[in-house]
């Protein structure tokens, strides 16, 4: 199981306006009219397509939408998408995956958790986010889920993930990080570079960090209670 994820702010801030339009027009949907949703959406799919066809070796990383949820055309990998403010994140796995990522910000907690029948009588801000990204990961699932974990990716970013697999996620997981070039690049460059792992960095590609899981702290799995 891995998980790989990127920073709104690193790739943007080496797209010029006319290459940013460019970006968009290849990778985005013309169904939104917001210019965050529109940059959040084809930031997900360059990461999904990007990663499915340098890391996965899928050659058609096409995808076809069925029941709302996102799959390849040629490949039976599975994925999920998801991003909050400055990261976008994916999941990929044999199995069914749902995942969450939410920056851990001030909210009206009680209302929201009352909002989608959710009981608990007292909640945390960090707790509160540990029941809604698992609340929204289980949806994405659309299946049952046998496993599960939660942790925070990021300081102010809590993750949760969960499949219909029995095992310890935490003991397969790997996450990666997409991080930008340090030179400035052309969108063409930018979109087809090909991807390498750290140890082989060129300042002209995009570079795949791993992350060490052994320094993340992983919550016990929440029992959703919802009615």
């Amino acid at each position: 199981m891995d998980i790989f994820y990127l920073k709104l702010s690193n790739f943007l801030d080496t797209l010029k306006k006319d290459e940013l339009a460019n970006f968009i027009l290849l990778y985005g949907n013309p169904k939104y009219k917001s210019e965050k949703r529109l940059i959040e959406y084809a930031f997900g799919r360059f990461l999904v397509k990007t990663i499915a066809r340098e890391f996965y070796g899928i050659e058609n990383s096409e995808i076809e939408i069925k029941n709302s949820k996102p799959y390849f055309v040629e490949s039976d990998l599975h994925f999920s998408i998801s991003h909050s403010q400055d990261v976008v994140l994916v999941g990929f796995d044999k199995n069914p995956i749902g995942v969450d990522v939410e920056l851990m910000k001030k909210r009206k907690l009680k209302e929201i958790l009352a909002h989608i029948n959710l009981k608990v009588s007292d909640v945390s801000e960090e707790l509160f986010y540990r029941y809604w990204t698992a609340y929204e990961a289980k949806i994405k699932l659309q299946s049952e889920v046998k496993s599960g974990c939660t942790f925070k990716l990021l300081p102010q970013y809590m993750l949760s993930i969960l499949s219909n697999q029995d095992f310890e996620i935490s003991k397969i997981l790997r996450i990666y990080e997409l991080k930008s070039p340090m030179a400035s690049t052309s969108p063409s460059e930018l979109i087809n570079s090909k991807l390498v792992k750290a140890s082989i960095e060129n300042e002209n590609t995009v570079v795949i960090q791993e992350i060490n899981t052994a320094s993340l702290e992983f919550f016990e799995p929440l029992n959703l209670n919802i009615a």
